[in-house]
């Protein structure tokens, strides 16, 4: 499935093509990117899971953390 996000005027802000091929750095504002984009059903979650290797927890967890936190809420820190 293939979507695009339009804004008021109906100008394209976030299509599918515009995700990156692969992500081997998980950062806050890349996973409120995917979440956004499965939620608003530019990238389908069989795609995401494919593409990914997001599973179902993970993208939940990343959900709940972002309508509760925000996207500095999908930090994580390390410790050493």
């Amino acid at each position: 499935m293939s979507g695009t996000l339009y804004d008021a005027e109906g100008n394209s802000i976030l299509r599918e093509e515009d995700l990156p091929p692969t992500i081997t750095r998980w950062t806050p504002g890349r996973k409120a990117m995917i979440v956004r984009a499965v939620d608003l059903g530019i990238l389908s979650f069989e795609r995401l899971e494919k593409k990914y290797d997001v599973d179902a927890n993970t993208l939940i967890e990343w959900r709940t953390t972002l309508q509760k936190d925000g996207v500095k809420g999908l930090r994580v820190t390390r410790r050493h």
